[in-house]
């Protein structure tokens, strides 16, 4: 997550500029509230800090490990750590606070925090999987022959015969005719809407006088 520092307040909040290595700990228009390091309170796996890297204007990373080489750090919606290796001169502080809106929400470290990023990773990669199953149903379902297949296989048209100097038939969906065969045509004539949803195949060719079909559903 890129973060660059608010020059409006004091040197210790910095504003979120862009980015999703940090999503949903972190969103746009968040304001962050870093605290320096201290004797108070000395750097601990999990934190979630700000820093300058490589001549950025800051970024929000979490730390996942501290040894001799230095300080490793990942953003809680990204799989794999981050590329560099960060030194305590590098680091301005720990994200205590962000401001949302009216909402404060304290930004947890440590355990806590190794933890919650844990939950925000397992979360997002469930939310895309799920995303992507459902675009999969949502085409499936609405693909124009399985519509097309079931809406012949339930719904029940009736037809029913008029003859004349040569003979039509008509077919009625719930009181309404929605298509008609001439025999001079040989071909039936559905109107639309009905057009895309009807197999015509199926349909008869000639029928004997009376009304043909169960009653429509």
């Amino acid at each position: 997550m890129m973060a660059r520092p608010d020059n409006a307040t004091p040197n210790n909040d910095f504003n979120f500029v862009h980015g999703t290595s940090m999503y949903f700990t972190c969103k746009p228009f968040d304001r962050l509230h870093v605290q320096p390091y201290g004797h108070h309170r000395t750097m601990r796996q999990g934190d979630l800090i700000a820093f300058f890297c490589h001549g950025k204007s800051g970024v929000v990373h979490r730390i996942i490990k501290i040894d001799a080489q230095g300080i490793l750090t990942k953003g809680d919606n990204m799989r794999r750590a981050d590329p560099w290796v960060l030194t305590k001169d590098q680091v301005v502080g720990r994200v205590v606070y962000a401001y949302r809106g009216k909402k404060k929400l304290p930004m947890y470290g440590g355990m806590i925090g190794l933890g919650w990023s844990f939950f925000v990773f397992a979360t997002n990669r469930m939310r895309i999987a799920l995303h992507s199953l459902l675009k999969v149903v949502y085409r499936w379902i609405t693909a124009p022959r399985l519509v097309k297949k079931l809406f012949n296989h339930f719904v029940r048209i009736r037809i029913f015969r008029i003859d004349s100097s040569e003979y039509e038939l008509h077919a009625l969906f719930c009181n309404k005719i929605i298509g008609r065969y001439v025999s001079r045509r040989k071909q039936w004539r559905i109107i639309g809407p009905f057009r895309s949803l009807i197999d015509t195949g199926k349909l008869p060719a000639m029928l004997p006088g009376h009304l043909q079909g169960p009653s429509c559903q």
